[in-house]
């Protein structure tokens, strides 16, 4: 049996280098680093409105920022320069695709989406 899954964003978005100082300084400042990746005004908002909104998750906004929380550790070495945007917006985009697999259908586990944190001691 299979199912067509829908399409996920097709590159990296370009950098916000802009948004990565002011982002940084949010987390310096003592905002949660949550906030900051998931919040609507941080990381996930922005790659939200970049991607195309549902084009980047068509379960909505809060499915899309669980998945860049997940993602958070990544997120927080680019933001200190330790990683590549590149590096960072490739890597979601493919956990963001494992996610949509899993809950539209790929023929194993259909209907049920995978953890965002892998689970073990």
């Amino acid at each position: 049996m299979s199912t067509e899954i829908a399409a996920t964003p097709v590159g990296p978005a370009p950098e916000p280098a802009g948004q990565r100082t002011r982002w940084r300084a949010e987390v310096l400042d003592g905002v949660p680093l949550a906030e900051v990746v998931a919040g609507a005004g941080g990381i996930a908002g922005w790659l939200w409105t970049e991607w195309g909104g549902s084009a980047a998750d068509e379960r909505g906004f809060e499915a899309f920022a669980a998945v860049a929380l997940g993602y958070r550790r990544e997120l927080w070495l680019w933001i200190v320069g330790d990683r590549t945007w590149e590096q960072c917006s490739i890597g979601l985009l493919g956990r963001l695709g494992r996610r949509r697999r899993c809950v539209l259908g790929d023929g194993q586990g259909v209907g049920q989406q995978a953890p965002d944190h892998p689970s073990g001691p």
